[in-house]
Formats: structure tokens, sequence, C-alpha cells
């Protein structure tokens, strides 16, 4: 080490450590979200029983448990006290979807976005109801909202990807499918769909790129 850098193994160390944090410090994170702990947030809500935030989030954890009748108590409360609170929006749509209440679902999911559009999980929502209800447009409309608050949803790049494909938006294809290997970078679907459309378009480079890229996940 010393012989090539002319630095000491010590300082050598030093200075890579120092570059891959600051690298490390660029990369969008995908958070890892913990189980909800129900009872600390129904002690939390029995403390604050005007803090609607708190109520949403209990509504949430009831929701994860499987509790939807409680999930929507506690979001009709909290929307009581705050009627422009898109998560209470959000659990009373993901209830109706359960129920099959699509349209019911989708207006309240119009709501959430309305009063806060930095609500991604309600613009993937949404996008879902649009694909179902055959509306691509709209559905792709939806999940480039939804990325352009929360980036790093490798599902969200898989869909807008077939969505392009329906659409006939090639260059917004290969962009979706570059977004998604990005944020899942393990996972070689992406990378196929790519290599084969810059194989037909004789983009050797990024054949190149790709196939290196498949090779470190597949070898």
């Amino acid at each position: 080490i010393e012989k090539v850098t002319g630095q000491k193994l010590e300082d050598f160390q030093a200075d890579c450590f120092a570059h891959i944090r600051e690298i490390a410090a660029k990369l969008p994170v995908r958070p890892q979200f913990l189980p909800p702990d129900v009872e600390a947030l129904e002690e939390r809500a029995a403390n604050n029983p005007n803090d609607a935030a708190v109520l949403c989030d209990l509504a949430q954890a009831y929701l994860a448990a499987g509790q939807s009748e409680e999930a929507r108590e506690r979001a009709e409360k909290a929307l009581a006290i705050d009627p422009k609170i898109s998560w209470g929006h959000v659990v009373l749509a993901d209830v109706a979807m359960q129920q099959e209440k699509k349209d019911e679902a989708a207006a309240l999911l119009r709501k959430a976005v309305a009063n806060d559009p930095g609500n991604a999980s309600a613009w993937f929502m949404l996008g879902m109801l649009s694909k179902d209800a055959g509306d691509v447009a709209a559905a792709a409309e939806a999940f480039e909202s939804g990325v352009a608050v929360y980036s790093v949803n490798p599902k969200a790049y898989e869909e807008l990807a077939g969505f392009y494909a329906q659409l006939d938006k090639p260059k917004e294809r290969r962009e979706a499918l570059e977004s998604w290997i990005k944020a899942d970078p393990h996972n070689s679907e992406p990378a196929r769909e790519l290599l084969g459309i810059y194989f037909d378009e004789k983009q050797w480079e990024d054949v190149l790129r790709i196939a290196q890229h498949m090779i470190f996940i597949v070898p």
C-alpha cells in the first residue's frame, strides 16, 4: 500500500473510510419499518386524546394488525379533530378497499393528496385503483407523483415501466427501468428488460453496462 500510494496503511484506510462516508451520505436510503407497537400507541393516544397524528399512527397500527374496525374508528376520530389530516383519509381508503368499495376509496385518496401532496402512499394507492379501473394514463400520473415524493420504492418503478410500455412511451420506460435498478440493485428483472431494449436499439455501451450489472447479480 505504501509503495503504491505513498501513504502509510493507517492513513490510507482513514482516507478510504472518509471517501466511503462521503458517498454513503448522498445515497437515498430505503427505510425499514418496524412492526408498530400497538400497546405503546394506545397509551400515547390515551395521553393525547386530541392529537390527530397520534390517532392516525394508532389507526395504521390497527390496520397492520388486521383490526380494520378499530382502524376506522381511530381514523374517523382523527379527522373529527383535523379534517385535513391526510393519513386519516388513507386509513379509511384502505378499509374501503378491503370492503371492495373502490369508488369510495378513490374519493378518500383524492382528498388525502389534495390536503397533502407529499403523501406518497396515497398516490401509490390511487395509482393502483386507477390501474384496476383500466385507466393506465391516470395510474402513471399518480405513480409519477408518488415517486417524486418517495424515490426509492422499487415496486413503483416496476409499475411505471409497465404503464409506459402500454402507453408506448419508450423513453419513459427506459428511465423507469433504470430507476428500478437503482432502487433494487439485486433484482435482475429490470436489468433483463433493459438489456433487451438496449440490444434492440444497438446502444452497445448501455448493453455492456447492463450486462456487467447482471453478471454481478447472477454470476
